[in-house]
């Protein structure tokens, strides 16, 4: 009979196991529901298939950041990211790609115009003093948009800031294609005023 038991537990964590990977359960027991995604945001990210997020997140980010003339504790606010768009791509069905950068993040975040931000820490670099530079933010594309979260200053405003953008991208895609039978129209009458 001990033998019966050990088979049954054993079967009983392999189905449990073999359902984790194909459902997805989440409980937020916070008073606010602050890690729970609010309808719109699902519907938000349901939209668009083939969205794609990079990520540009420091690897030694400070403790605080100086931002708007203020010192703003940031510590945890690179996991607060990470977990919001994890539980977006969990959310979308398997629409939503994300990347994080992790090579020359700060060169890279500049060039997609993330906001870059300082603390106290300086260096000298070619004979001056300057001060250190980090990236904390994202870029969403989604096919012919971009959309930029420049730089988190508050995770509890995150939701907020990622669910305008991925409603700008889905709005900026459908004007564009609003626009296209005028865009092959011109095309038309240039190719007709050339021949």
């Amino acid at each position: 009979s001990a033998g019966v038991v050990a088979a049954a537990v054993t079967g009983i964590s392999v189905l449990a196991v073999l359902a984790g990977c194909w459902l997805f359960v989440r409980f937020d027991l916070t008073g606010n529901s602050r890690y729970s995604l609010s309808q719109a945001s699902r519907e938000a990210v349901r939209a668009l298939d083939g969205l794609e997020v990079q990520v540009y997140i420091s690897r030694e980010l400070p403790v605080a950041m100086l931002y708007g003339g203020r010192e703003i504790d940031i510590r945890g606010f690179d996991r607060e990211l990470l977990d919001r768009l994890a539980e977006y791509r969990s959310w979308s069905g398997g629409r939503m790609n994300i990347k994080v950068v992790r090579d020359d993040v700060e060169t890279r975040a500049a060039a997609a115009r993330l906001e870059l931000f300082s603390y106290r820490d300086a260096e000298v670099r070619g004979g001056t003093l300057q001060f250190r530079k980090y990236a904390l933010g994202a870029v969403f594309m989604y096919r012919n948009q971009v959309e930029v979260l420049p730089i988190v200053t508050d995770p509890e405003s995150l939701e907020f800031e990622i669910t305008k953008r991925l409603s700008r991208l889905e709005e900026g895609y459908a004007r564009s294609l609003s626009i296209q039978p005028y865009l092959e129209a011109g095309k038309d009458i240039l190719e007709a005023a050339s021949a």
